[in-house]
């Protein structure tokens, strides 16, 4: 008997012995990146723990479909309350009160007297109907990506950027969402006309319409727009009716030239790229223009379209010029990259040195160095700075006179050492990857900063670790271990830990701009973009290889030029791989390119091409901008970034006759607005999926990461 009961206990020894390693293979086979975070602590919980997924759906996506979970932002239609500020854009001041662009949020935040305590919330609010909602809308009472603001003690009129006008109130709100009085830009509240990809009638559309304004100003009875398209636009008296035309353009030789970007613009003088900053002071005029990295100075008022600018700013290097710009007692501020420089005496000659800056170096986390500042603005005797990446309003009590002037007030934070999107936001481009059980997260400032050990299963959600990596990467891939890529090569980790660690492979070669990184069973892809380059390298021949194995989109390693050849790429964006198929997405040819596993030789054609290039023109289905590609179980998802919208093909295309069926972003596919809403997208770029949830990551005009969960 006791023999018996002895031998009944082995056997349920050496059985539970065989249920457990039977579970822990299947445990590691379903779950890959648990056992590559085998050395991540377990004893560091998350600044706030999290709902995660424990099951999964099933089905498919529906053109039009809500996300479900927003990451990096204060959830849907939240803009965080009347004291929080997303990107403030421009700022604008007369003395009495203080005026934001809160332009993430869709809305213009107003202060009645000026705030003198840290944090102080706004009185007023425009562009929404209270303070918590952030929703994009087009009608007299509301706001898409609000940058520029302009008041003259009773007037205000504000850039609706991405409605492409300008809203006008007469007298000044007194109400919460109150409706403008006139719209220019646009013929009425309701329209919503793209004027950037229509071709204006030379003698009146060319004169009324305003693509994505970012400045605006008014100065006693004139009025000036900044519009995109690469114009100044001036009316010499203030608009008194909706739609009204403007009087004189500058930053072109006429109206007539305006929204054709086929022009060759050689005079530096005369010619705006992207102008997004206008000054007046009744003695000089100022643009600044970000992309051409000038300032173009007018003395005084130019009387006719076409005049070219009297002296120009253009500093050595590639700082970025003059998002901002202010005059005040022939003063001039004006926003460079992340500081402020000052003239304390008009422009004499073109590169007129500035007298001395402040602000100095990026400082995202808060403290007193400044993160892309867009908005500057003064009554003579304040200062205010819209220090956009850092999500604040700096306030000056006087007009700094050195380098070593320190800000009096932070608005939109709590104090100037904190950031309240720190934790929960990348800041800048998320790019998400997964297998369908954990996340993990780059950025293009961080490199690898944020993984969450389970799938995030509610939004606001923080993760469980941060800047697990040592260095900077641009992009990354997984399978059975993790791959990222710098300017300077590909780097390997076997395992990743809760301390910076560095790579324990690397294979060096100099990419000129990393896009994307993919990893299948036999190969990792990189996406070159500015080499207009794919470079394919064996993942068993990897550590230390000086050249990769193949290049696609040239046919040799040294040469790196553009094409739209079937064999050529023109910055191209994402790459995506699923073992049978290599996907690209090549940006500014507009197509989609694909080619069967495995590559064999440089320069091999791709199998399918996708091109959305339209003889004819605009048509539903063609491409602004695709950066963003994965393809899985052979179903393909675009991130047509320009347009605002993912198309999915259920199944994968063979030419360019085969069309997407299902729109995510937009609710049909003639929508290409950005929103913030549920069912909305703005500048989508990163895609993953994992049979299960899509997860996007939005561009640097929202950094947004939204999931997309399938649905039956």
């Amino acid at each position: 008997m006791m023999k018996g009961f002895i031998k009944d206990i082995l056997i349920i020894i050496i059985a539970t012995a065989l249920i457990i390693t039977l579970g822990s293979l299947i445990f590691q086979k379903r779950l890959p990146f648990v056992n590559f975070l085998t050395n991540v602590s377990k004893n560091i919980p998350p600044a706030r723990p999290y709902k995660y997924v424990t099951a999964k759906p099933e089905g498919w996506f529906r053109t039009g479909q809500e996300a479900d979970i927003v990451l990096y932002a204060d959830d849907f239609n939240n803009s965080g309350g009347a004291a929080s500020l997303n990107h403030p854009g421009k700022v604008a001041t007369d003395g009495k009160r203080l005026i934001v662009a809160d332009t993430y949020n869709n809305r213009v935040l107003i202060w009645n007297t000026i705030p003198k305590k840290d944090y102080t919330p706004a009185d007023l609010v425009l562009g929404q109907v209270n303070m918590i909602e952030n929703t994009p809308g087009t009608s007299a009472d509301k706001l898409r990506w609000p940058q520029g603001v302009s008041i003259d003690g009773n007037r205000l009129a504000v850039a609706d950027g991405y409605n492409d006008r300008i809203l006008i109130w007469n007298t000044f709100p007194t109400q919460n969402g109150q409706r403008a009085d006139l719209v220019i830009g646009q013929p009425d509240f309701i329209s919503n006309v793209e004027s950037a990809d229509q071709i204006p009638s030379p003698d009146i559309r060319s004169k009324k319409d305003i693509w994505w304004p970012w400045d605006v100003l008014i100065y006693q009875d004139k009025f000036f727009v900044i519009s995109l398209d690469g114009s100044l636009l001036i009316w010499n008296k203030f608009p008194t009716q909706n739609y009204q035309s403007a009087d004189i353009v500058l930053g072109q030789k006429s109206f007539f030239e305006r929204f054709k970007g086929d022009l060759k613009k050689e005079n530096s003088h005369l010619y705006f790229k992207t102008p997004r900053s206008v000054a007046y002071d009744g003695n000089y005029l100022i643009v600044g223009d970000y992309n051409a990295h000038k300032m173009f100075v007018y003395k005084g008022l130019p009387t006719e379209s076409g005049k070219e600018a009297d002296f120009i700013y253009e500093p050595s290097g590639i700082l970025k010029v003059a998002t901002g710009v202010a005059l005040v007692g022939g003063k001039l501020y004006a926003t460079m990259d992340n500081s402020i420089s000052v003239w304390e005496k008009p422009f004499s000659k073109d590169n007129e040195q500035h007298d001395f800056t402040f602000g100095g170096q990026k400082m995202g986390a808060g403290g007193l160095g400044l993160n892309s500042p867009y908005g500057l603005a003064t009554d003579g005797k304040h200062l205010f700075v819209a220090d956009t990446n850092s999500n604040r309003v700096l306030i000056y009590n006087k007009l700094p006179g050195s380098s070593n002037n320190s800000p009096d007030v932070v608005l939109g934070q709590k104090d100037l050492n904190t950031n309240r999107y720190v934790a929960r936001n990348s800041r800048n481009n998320p790019k998400p990857y997964t297998d369908g059980n954990i996340l993990i997260i780059t950025d293009d400032y961080n490199g690898l900063t944020q993984v969450y050990k389970h799938l995030p299963d509610e939004s606001m959600a923080d993760a469980d670790l941060h800047g697990v990596l040592e260095g900077n990467y641009l992009a990354c891939g997984y399978k059975d271990a993790l791959y990222c890529a710098s300017l300077n090569g590909v780097y390997k980790w076997n395992t990743i830990s809760e301390k910076p660690k560095k790579a324990d492979y690397w294979s060096s070669f100099p990419f000129q701009q990393v896009e994307g990184l993919a990893v299948d069973d036999t190969s990792v892809y990189v996406s070159d973009s500015k080499g207009n380059r794919i470079l394919v390298y064996n993942r068993n021949n990897f550590a230390g290889k000086q050249i990769p194995d193949f290049i696609l989109g040239q046919n040799n390693f040294e040469t790196t030029i553009s094409g739209n050849n079937p064999n050529q790429l023109n910055y191209p964006g994402q790459v995506s791989s699923d073992g049978k198929h290599l996907a690209v997405a090549d940006t500014d040819n507009k197509r989609i390119l694909i080619w069967d596993i495995p590559i064999s030789e440089n320069g091999q054609q791709p199998s399918i091409i996708w091109d959305s290039n339209s003889p004819s023109g605009f048509s539903p289905l063609t491409l602004n901008l695709p950066k963003g590609i994965f393809i899985y179980n052979d179903r393909l998802f675009v991130s047509d970034t320009g347009n605002n919208r993912v198309l999915i093909w259920s199944k994968l295309p063979k030419n360019s006759n085969d069309k997407p069926d299902i729109v995510l972003g937009q609710k049909d596919f003639y929508g290409r607005k950005p929103s913030n809403a549920k069912d909305g997208l703005f500048s989508p770029v990163y895609l993953a999926f994992d049979g299960h949830y899509l997860w996007v990551g939005e561009f640097k005009w929202s950094d947004r990461l939204l999931r997309f969960s399938v649905q039956l």
